[in-house]
Order: C-alpha cells, then sequence, then structure tokens
C-alpha cells in the first residue's frame, strides 16, 4: 500500500483507515422463492466512504436453485458513483454447475442473469467492480431475484464473500 502525503503534512491513522480493505461475508443462506422483484440481499452490502476515490470489489458467491428459475444479479449503487462491472457464471442455459457453458463479460450495475444448479454443487458467481465516487461515499449492495418465477427456492450461500480495496 503506497500513502502519499506531502513534507509538511503530519502522517495520520486516518491516512492507515482509508486504504484498509472492506470486507462483507454472508452471516447465513439467504432464499428466496416466486419473485421476480429485486429483493436486497441481507449481507452482501459494502460501504466505500472516501469521496473522489477508485475502488477494487472483488465478489465470490455461491448460488443454488432450480435451472427452471436461475437468478438475476445486480448491485445497487448510492451516492452517484460510476460502475465498471465484470462477471463470470454459468449461462442461463446451464442445467448443472459442471457445466461448461459459462459467462464472461463487462456489464452495468443493472441486473443480468445467471444460471443456478444443486449438482453436483452450488454455482459459483465471480465478480469484479471498479467503482469511482463522486462527491459523495457510496454503498454497494447486491439486489437479486429469480430470473423466471417459481415455487423452488434460489439461493445465495453463507460461504459467499466481498472485499474492497481502495487504488486511488
Amino acid at each position: 500500500m503506497t500513502l502519499i502525503w506531502t513534507s509538511n503534512e503530519l502522517l495520520t491513522g486516518q491516512k492507515f483507515q482509508n486504504k484498509r480493505p472492506r470486507v462483507a461475508f454472508k452471516n447465513g443462506r439467504q432464499s428466496f422463492s416466486g419473485t421476480t422483484s429485486d429483493q436486497f440481499d441481507a449481507d452482501l452490502k459494502i460501504d466505500l466512504p472516501s469521496t473522489s476515490a477508485k475502488y477494487l470489489v472483488e465478489v465470490n458467491y455461491g448460488t443454488s436453485g432450480s435451472t427452471a428459475a436461475d437468478i438475476t444479479l445486480a448491485w445497487n449503487v448510492t451516492g452517484g458513483a460510476s460502475v465498471t462491472r465484470t462477471m463470470q457464471a454459468m449461462a442461463l442455459a446451464g442445467t448443472s454447475s459442471s457445466s461448461t457453458e459459462i459467462i464472461s463479460r463487462e456489464l452495468s450495475e443493472a441486473g443480468w442473469g445467471a444460471g443456478t444448479a444443486t449438482t453436483p454443487a452450488p454455482c459459483a458467481v465471480r465478480e469484479k467492480l471498479l467503482v469511482t465516487t463522486s462527491t459523495e461515499p457510496c454503498t454497494l449492495t447486491l439486489v437479486w431475484h429469480q430470473n423466471v418465477s417459481n415455487a423452488a427456492w434460489t439461493s445465495i450461500h453463507d460461504y459467499s464473500w466481498a472485499i474492497a480495496r481502495r487504488l486511488t
């Protein structure tokens, strides 16, 4: 970590606090069924307190559910921040989490469909977001729902996490 300061500036603990990684972990599996309306994730939420800063946010989570329902994933972004997002996940056409058809693309924070499955294991979703805050702090919250309404449960698993690192 590089800290920049001038010769007349006192290096304080606040400079270190502003650069520390910010982490969010799932506290338990969260599930929804029968809904295609946006649902805020209970745990995957990160506050980015510095203004006019650039952050790299890496997110890994497991999803499972009926392949008839799948999942739509998005981010709610506050504070006027701009976001460039990339995602790797199983494609909607997948029928098993060992499917070789994956999506790997750049997209906005708006919703995007990904496949889910329960066998042989939950699906893995990996995201990277480059977030540039404006004149206000920013909060990122994962928002998700079933891609197609289904009575079967769609879940995000408890071993999911996100970490944000301030770059500038």
